[in-house]
């Protein structure tokens, strides 16, 4: 009897069925990643992490359905621990709070070259495009950086700019939008608008 439940729970139909229902349930995740959220999880995490997940999800099921009672238990025990301290931990937070302060620690950066520029070449002032930088992956993943130079009526100088930060995709988390100029002081918003030097002072 034993040997007859042994070979029907390895039987190739069993273990066809367990692979095709796996394989369906992991494709519908990789679907499910690309339009839930606008897809904001495959746009942080990127398509190799969303078919990771998905090959993990397959193997996971396929042993599921493919190992004995007692196997399952210790499978979803481990599963579910996991599960638990992933969502305890304040990670996604943390994450955004590191990636704002990312670009203000850029936009910092920005303006003592930017005033560097200008003591190096006062007849110009402040130049015309914005120096480069290199970024990391916090700020050209999430941030686009845009300057603007003001010119003088009267001559050829540029006496002042408007340096902003912009979230490329506020609706994944990172929303906060920041702007400054030659007063250096950085006013930021968490509106759906651009950052005024109206709104409040970064360190305030």
């Amino acid at each position: 009897m034993a040997r007859g439940t042994k070979d029907k729970r390895l039987s190739p139909k069993r273990m066809v069925r367990s692979l095709l229902l796996s394989t369906g349930i992991a494709i519908t995740l990789l679907v499910f990643l690309e339009i839930n959220d606008n897809g904001c999880w495959v746009f942080e995490a990127g398509q190799p992490a969303a078919f990771f997940c998905a090959g993990f999800v397959w193997l996971f099921l396929s042993s599921l359905f493919l190992l004995p009672w007692w196997g399952r238990i210790v499978l979803l025990f481990l599963i579910l621990c996991t599960a638990v301290a992933i969502f305890t931990t304040n990670f996604m937070h943390s994450r955004i709070a590191a990636i704002q302060a990312s670009a203000v620690g850029r936009v910092r950066t920005l303006q003592g070259l930017l005033e560097a520029y200008k003591e190096k070449h006062p007849r110009e002032g402040f130049p015309p495009v914005m120096p480069m930088l290199e970024s990391n992956w916090h700020t050209w993943k999430y941030y686009r950086f845009e300057y603007e130079p003001i010119r003088s009526k009267n001559i050829s100088l540029t006496v002042d700019y408007d340096l902003r930060a912009t979230p490329i995709r506020p609706d994944c988390g990172c929303r906060m939008r920041l702007i400054t100029s030659s007063d250096r002081i950085i006013h930021w918003n968490f509106d759906d608008r651009p950052a005024t030097k109206a709104d409040p002072i970064v360190g305030d």
